[in-house]
């Protein structure tokens, strides 16, 4: 075979290989946030942000993709804090947010599961946070079936009683991640409130 020839063969070769990456590369043609929002009776996460992040991430429903949240600092980077903790959002779920209506979000304790994995979540907390001009909310929960060890909580009562570490970590985590707008945790309160507040802002 001659030289043109081999090279005709290899053109092709690149050719079906670039096609097939492209393919493995097109995002999911199921928008992550029309899932159900519990599933045999669990509530579901979809994760958007892995703890030991320096950027936190946010989906845009309607682009159907994980874009970095430019409400943290300039670019969605916290270059002087990691996330202590994993953050996904409830799918099916609505909560207004200054101009603009969002998925509810809880912060995971014990995953390490990737972006845009779903698990089930067992919920700890329901979290009250003011901020410059208005008020918003965060969940707490663990991930129900982590393939590691279970955390050393399994309700709100545990985990206040015995790792108040845990709570002044992320009541300090949210007051000082921002450098401009004012933030500060008002309240903590208990899995019964937090389950009660996702049913109140569920859409399906």
């Amino acid at each position: 075979m001659g030289l043109s020839g081999k090279y005709q063969i290899w053109l092709l070769l690149m050719g079906f290989i670039s096609m097939v990456s492209c393919r493995q590369q097109t995002p999911s043609l199921t928008n992550l946030y029309d899932q159900n929002t519990f599933k045999n009776g669990d509530l579901q996460s979809v994760i958007t942000t892995t703890a030991g992040s320096i950027t936190k991430n946010t989906y845009q429903i309607k682009y159907n993709r994980f874009v970095a949240d430019t409400s943290f600092l300039k670019q969605g980077h916290i270059k002087y804090l990691a996330l202590p903790f994993s953050i996904g959002f409830i799918p099916a779920t609505q909560i207004q947010l200054s101009k603009s209506r969002r998925p509810l979000e809880v912060l995971l304790l014990n995953t390490n599961a990737k972006q845009a994995q779903t698990i089930d979540v067992k919920l700890l907390a329901l979290l009250e946070i003011a901020t410059q001009d208005s008020i918003t909310y965060k969940l707490v929960g663990i991930e129900s079936n982590p393939p590691g060890l279970w955390p050393p909580f399994r309700n709100f009562e545990e985990l206040a009683t015995n790792h108040l570490d845990i709570i002044k970590t992320i009541n300090r985590y949210f007051e000082d991640y921002r450098l401009g707008p004012y933030q500060k945790v008002l309240s903590w309160q208990d899995e019964q409130a937090a389950l009660k507040f996702v049913k109140a802002h569920q859409v399906n």
